[in-house]
């Protein structure tokens, strides 16, 4: 994928709304996830965009998939976005986040970085 664009940018919501139909017929234990760099993020892209979890998976625990694709660091920090701004608690149930932040396509809209997305290192 250009890392420049975004996957809402790459497919029509039409596309995108079939897709996840598709997956959540075949996978309905499962939360499609879309995990980018939040655009503020000096951080490195990570390998692939689209993540199937099990929805009884916490926050913290897609943390850590994230960080072992990018080989980070335990002391370095990483905070997890949805929709770019809501910071994300690490106790926080996937399935609770899916259900309250789930955009029309049916995909939830994950975001990383390193600092606050509200511009104050942490």
């Amino acid at each position: 994928m250009d890392s420049n664009k975004r996957y809402k940018d790459l497919l029509s919501e039409d596309q995108r709304k079939s897709e996840c139909e598709n997956i959540r017929k075949s996978y309905p234990d499962k939360i499609p996830l879309i995990i980018e760099k939040h655009p503020k993020s000096k951080l490195e892209q990570i390998d692939r965009t689209k993540f199937l979890i099990l929805e009884k998976l916490r926050v913290y625990q897609v943390n850590t998939i994230i960080r072992r694709k990018m080989s980070l660091n335990k002391v370095d920090a990483l905070y997890l976005f949805v929709n770019d701004n809501i910071l994300l608690r690490g106790d926080q149930c996937l399935k609770d986040v899916y259900e309250k932040y789930k955009d029309s396509d049916g995909f939830i809209y994950l975001s990383y970085c390193e600092y606050s997305s509200f511009g104050k290192n942490i």
